[in-house]
């Protein structure tokens, strides 16, 4: 099944993904709102995400899963050399 958008395009249907606003986004990863935003634009270390707008960002719970399991470390310590998603965001070959 295919979909029309404006003019003559034809994508296929893939389904809608759903997306989180910043503060579902914050509820699902236990964090503050604040805190997801200063690290999408200080420290550029958070979640990858959605930018519909300026002032429209969004997040797919996918790359909120993603971003967790490359943060899993074995102690305070641990750099995470030893996270294969953590390589394979890295580029790295386990």
């Amino acid at each position: 099944m295919t979909r029309r958008l404006r003019g003559a395009t034809k994508i296929p249907d893939r389904g809608l993904v759903p997306l989180m606003t910043n503060t579902q986004a914050a509820a699902y990863l236990n964090c503050s709102p604040r805190t997801l935003e200063a690290r999408r634009c200080r420290t550029s270390d958070g979640p990858i995400f959605v930018k519909i707008s300026p002032k429209s960002i969004r997040y797919r719970k996918s790359d909120l899963d993603a971003w967790i399991e490359s943060r899993l470390r074995k102690s305070t310590s641990d750099d995470g050399q030893w996270n294969p998603q953590l390589k394979a965001l890295r580029g790295e070959r386990s």
